[in-house]
């Protein structure tokens, strides 16, 4: 029978993300990166906010030191445990700027330069499973959930493997989809609603 509820495809599509093994995922990985840098959304922005990867999350290292290299501004959220949020701050070097955080996630220190999400022209964005309208699933923490309605405008590009899409989720009303969902096989395009 197949998994009916949030948990249940989290759980079945993460534990098959977890198990390709790192030649793959680096491979993959840079497809990924090849196709964003080519979206002409991405070409555009001049302040992108990047998640930084972690256990078996498509590779976004690489993508931020050559954006920062194009001399593009690079935003990174620092999770704020307390009220379940995340403070966008800005880097300029990933090897000194970032560090394990709460979760154990790389992220800026504390007294990293906070940004406003008005002054971020593209959101990229994490997921444990997505659809093929751009809707996801994330960890279950609702951290994004909460950063991105505070910037509805904002274009938002999702990141993930093909083996993470799957053809419809379950969605509700507070659920927001992305633009545009990047895998290494192709570039999924979207309608939002409202947009």
């Amino acid at each position: 029978m197949p998994p009916t509820t949030k948990s249940e495809l989290r759980h079945r599509l993460l534990a098959r993300r977890d198990a390709l093994d790192p030649e793959t995922i680096a491979h993959c990985s840079a497809r990924i990166h090849r196709r964003l840098f080519a979206l002409d959304v991405f070409r555009r922005a001049r302040a992108v906010a990047f998640f930084v990867a972690t256990r078996s999350e498509v590779r976004t290292l690489p993508m931020i030191q050559e954006a920062l290299a194009s001399g593009r501004r690079v935003v990174v959220p620092r999770t704020i445990l307390e009220d379940r949020s995340l403070r966008l701050k800005e880097i300029r070097h990933p090897d000194a700027d970032l560090a394990p955080g709460t979760l154990g996630i790389l992220e800026p220190a504390a007294g990293a330069p906070e940004v406003p999400v008005s002054e971020v022209d593209l959101f990229i964005v994490p997921g444990a499973v997505w659809d093929r309208r751009g809707y996801r699933i994330g960890y279950g923490g609702g951290f994004y959930d909460r950063l991105l309605v505070q910037s509805p405008d904002t274009p938002r590009v999702g990141l993930a493997f093909e083996l993470q899409v799957v053809n419809r989720l379950p969605e509700q009303a507070h659920d927001t989809p992305v633009d545009w969902l990047v895998t290494e096989r192709r570039v999924y395009r979207f309608s939002r609603p409202g947009r």
